[in-house]
């Protein structure tokens, strides 16, 4: 009885202090210009300038959690949905020059895109 009792100790002890996979990173993303389209024909509506775009997500850019399941797509080089932010969907792709990344929104008939590079950090 002891020795069971020992055993479920020392596997709640290992449970408690085993880090979890569900936010092991962080990627922070600077975007650097974007556009707009029309849902109804796909006609381009305009750019956005750097300095509206920085307005847009802050000074800092944007900040995402990911799970290391999905740091591992990043060696795929094929872009893939990474989490949902205020702005819109987040895409992430692994690329030879880092980290590219990509809001992507759909608001009022406005299909609207923005494009940045990004850096992971872990912790």
């Amino acid at each position: 009885m002891q020795r069971s009792v020992k055993l479920l100790l020392v596997l709640i002890s290992i449970w408690f202090f085993v880090p979890g996979d569900a936010s092991a990173a962080s990627v922070k993303c600077m975007f650097l210009g974007g556009n707009e389209y029309s849902v109804k024909d796909g006609s381009w509506n305009g750019s956005a300038d750097p300095m509206s775009v920085m307005q847009l997500f802050g000074v800092g850019g944007l900040t995402l959690k990911i799970s290391n399941s999905l740091l591992g797509k990043l060696d795929s080089k094929q872009p893939f949905l990474a989490g949902k932010h205020a702005k819109g969907k987040v895409y992430l792709k692994g690329g030879a020059a880092g980290v590219e990344g990509q809001v992507i929104s759909l608001k009022n008939g406005i299909f609207q895109t923005y494009n940045g590079m990004c850096t992971v950090s872990f912790g």
